[in-house]
């Protein structure tokens, strides 16, 4: 269930009581989100817009959500 060359996210470690959901919820993430190590690569751009512009939105969302971010 956990990947074999890093150690588990906190999000896998909280819904591994339900292996399943873990696999799903990281079926949905691989398609909808870029690659683990692609996410981590902060020299390279692999969207339509960078990753101080992602931190932005997700800030501002946040905001007018009265979220904690």
């Amino acid at each position: 269930m956990y990947p074999a060359d890093r150690p588990p996210a906190n999000i896998m470690k909280a819904l591994s009581l339900v292996p399943g959901e873990v696999r799903s919820f990281f079926d949905l993430v691989t398609h909808q989100y870029l690659p683990g190590a692609a996410m981590r690569d902060f020299a390279h751009e692999y969207r339509a817009i960078s990753h101080a512009q992602i931190e932005l939105l997700a800030a501002r969302v946040s905001a007018l959500n009265r979220c904690l971010y």
